[in-house]
């Protein structure tokens, strides 16, 4: 009988928007940021690096998460090492709405970020579980 992994689905959700938006970049973005003024181009830049920036921090805590599950990392590892990267720049949502953005651009900021919103808060849960945050030395919770 396999053994569930915690959080199996949602790794499997962030990798496929992981794909969808690494086939965006190769093959539509380039194409789409031709037909922009230079501040255009510049405001989608900055969002295309929100998006590659939540999508890496995602997939890093999900793989930490499988980590503490096959016993590679410990739990206390995973709370100093494996939170949830970027939160600053990854939860503010895009400041722009409307036809600034091609409509798959548009679609993948919605939802990588609320995806990220979502693990964000599991996260913070976990992190404020005792088996999470006791010191290896002396079972202390960490600050």
């Amino acid at each position: 009988m396999a053994i569930p992994i915690p959080h199996a689905r949602l790794y499997d959700e962030t990798y496929r928007l992981l794909i969808e938006a690494r086939d965006y970049l190769e093959r539509e973005a380039g194409r789409e940021a031709e037909h922009y003024a230079p501040m255009g181009k510049l405001i989608v830049s900055r969002e295309l690096t929100r998006l590659t920036s939540r999508m890496t921090a995602l997939m890093a805590w999900c793989l930490m998460r499988r980590a503490v599950h096959a016993g590679e990392v410990s739990g206390p590892e995973a709370a100093r090492m494996g939170r949830l990267a970027g939160r600053a720049a990854c939860l503010k949502p895009s400041p722009f709405d409307g036809p600034i953005y091609p409509p798959r651009l548009r679609d993948l900021l919605d939802r990588s970020h609320a995806l990220y919103a979502r693990v964000s808060r599991l996260d913070a849960m976990l992190s404020s579980s005792p088996d999470d945050n006791q010191d290896e030395a002396g079972g202390g919770r960490r600050p």
